[in-house]
């Protein structure tokens, strides 16, 4: 987006909450009300929140704190969404209208931009951008820094106010992913399997990320991996391996990931997260913990991180981050390893 464009749409955001505070009646004044049976406006960021007791949602409500909504992130057009309240007493109805129509008018498309609500009844609100303006149409919004717009609430018969704004963030996703740069820290557990057996393992990793390039699908970083892991001696000749025995040994390992062997992604990061694979490398070995293997194969890393690019996804779905680690003695038949695990952990820094 040009320099000019941004000047426009900054100039177009002043003059709009502008317009918005005209329309609203002077402090300390209050609407007519002959009767004090009119419908109450409130606006939340979720319907999650009509959950919570009416005292314990009121900090929430956009009405009194401008709601800022969750970043649309393109390419992908990331929905986010808001609810409209009517908190007014039995019997009343709240009439309610959506605008987009500002100087930063035509960017938004939007659901159920008109509406009645009763008493206690919410409307969802679901926000994208209009295709024409996405990275890959004609506007290109988001770009960069990105950009602010907002969408007019009009609720002309609330006692609470007859006008008000949800600004909505747009930015593309390759700046946003910017966010996982850091370090991050968290466990690894697991079993290591033998023939017929298995003994757990566990331990600490530390997660380094330098630089991402979201667009090319790479990063650079360092993993430490700290802990004890298992290997396994069998006899060939012993069908029940009943003589098979774990060997545990501390590692304590770092390794350097370039742009060259890793691989970051998400086919839908606005619902998924993100994953990223640091893949193993015969160039690292660590067999001088082992006593053993001159050249076993490292840790096997797949880190799956949440929407908000936070955490560590866990669990024993798809996205779950894990381990494994191998490695196969080619001096000493029998002698071989194989872990494999899931990973905890979040950001620090």
């Amino acid at each position: 987006m040009t320099k000019l464009l941004r000047f426009f749409l900054f100039l177009g955001v002043i003059l709009l909450f502008s317009q918005i505070s005209c329309d609203k009646p002077p402090e300390g004044e209050k609407k007519p009300d002959p009767d004090g049976h009119t419908p109450v406006v409130a606006i939340y960021a979720s319907s999650v929140i009509m959950n919570l007791p009416v005292a314990d949602r009121a900090e929430l409500n956009g009405i009194k704190n401008p709601l800022h909504l969750h970043t649309i992130l393109l390419p992908y057009n990331c929905s986010v969404s808001f609810v409209l309240v009517n908190e007014g007493p039995v019997g009343t109805v709240l009439n309610y209208s959506i605008d987009d129509i500002g100087a930063l008018g035509g960017f938004l498309d939007y659901t159920n931009g008109v509406g009645s609500l009763k008493s206690g009844e919410f409307a969802t609100i679901t926000v994208t951008v209009d295709p024409n303006f996405t990275r890959t149409g004609l506007g290109g919004l988001g770009e960069g820094y990105g950009s602010t717009l907002v969408l007019t609430i009009n609720t002309p018969g609330a006692s609470n106010g007859i006008k008000n704004v949800v600004s909505v963030h747009v930015l593309d996703f390759a700046t946003e992913v910017q966010k996982l740069i850091g370090t991050w820290k968290g466990t690894w557990s697991g079993v290591s399997t033998g023939p017929k057996k298995t003994t757990p393992v566990n331990g600490t990793w530390t997660l380094n990320l330098q630089t991402v390039d979201w667009l090319n699908g790479t990063v650079t970083a360092t993993l430490t991996w700290s802990g004890i892991d298992a290997w396994w001696d069998n006899a060939l000749n012993d069908a029940e391996a009943n003589n098979s025995m774990p060997h545990s040994f501390n590692v304590n390992r770092s390794f350097v990931f370039s742009n060259l062997i890793s691989s970051i992604n998400g086919p839908r990061p606005c619902f998924d997260g993100v994953s990223l694979h640091l893949p193993h490398s015969k160039y690292f070995g660590y067999f001088e913990e082992i006593g053993y293997v001159p050249d076993p194969t490292n840790p096997d890393f797949h880190f799956g991180f949440s929407t908000d690019l936070k955490s560590i996804l866990g669990g024993l779905n798809q996205t779950a981050s894990s381990w494994s680690s191998m490695w196969l003695d080619p001096i000493v038949k029998g002698h071989y390893g194989y872990s494999s695990g899931f990973l905890q952990g979040s950001k620090v820094n």
